[in-house]
């Protein structure tokens, strides 16, 4: 499964990552640091509970990584 992961977006109080999960076609997006699904495409329901535990269990570690994504510089990547 791939998992990808946007810097933080949003502004005061209502700051979040957006997290994708993606496997052969199917998608799914959640949010850190409410650690809920709430685009899912393809997944069954025990996926998505599984999904939302991962993003439980690693919100901080998530969340630390997404300050180091400068938006700007990303969008220029080769």
């Amino acid at each position: 499964m791939d998992i990808i992961f946007s810097g933080i977006t949003g502004n005061g109080t209502d700051k979040r990552v957006c997290v994708s999960f993606s496997e052969k076609g199917r998608t799914a997006e959640g949010y850190v640091p409410a650690c809920k699904i709430e685009r899912n495409d393809g997944f069954t329901a025990d996926e998505v509970r599984q999904m939302e535990a991962y993003l439980e269990e690693n919100k901080y570690l998530i969340w630390e990584e997404a300050k180091k994504i400068n938006p700007l510089r990303a969008m220029w990547k080769d």
